[in-house]
């Protein structure tokens, strides 16, 4: 396997969360259902994660006016 086999489970922690150092990409394909995950090896994903927080945040105080 190489380093950017992204069905190696040694690169999914806890079997959901992507952490490949040696991937360039952000967003890779789940492995066992549909759709898409981060790779928390990069520190874009976290940027990303709070972005989504703030948003929910925002949008509850925005809608509670």
């Amino acid at each position: 396997m190489n380093s950017f086999d992204k069905n190696n489970p040694k690169l999914w922690k806890w079997a959901i969360f992507y952490y490949n150092p040696k991937d360039p990409a952000i967003w890779v394909e789940k492995r066992i259902t549909y759709g898409w995950t981060l790779n928390f090896a990069r520190y874009q994903s976290y940027l990303i994660c709070a972005l989504f927080v703030l948003l929910a945040f925002g949008m509850e105080i925005y809608l509670r006016r």
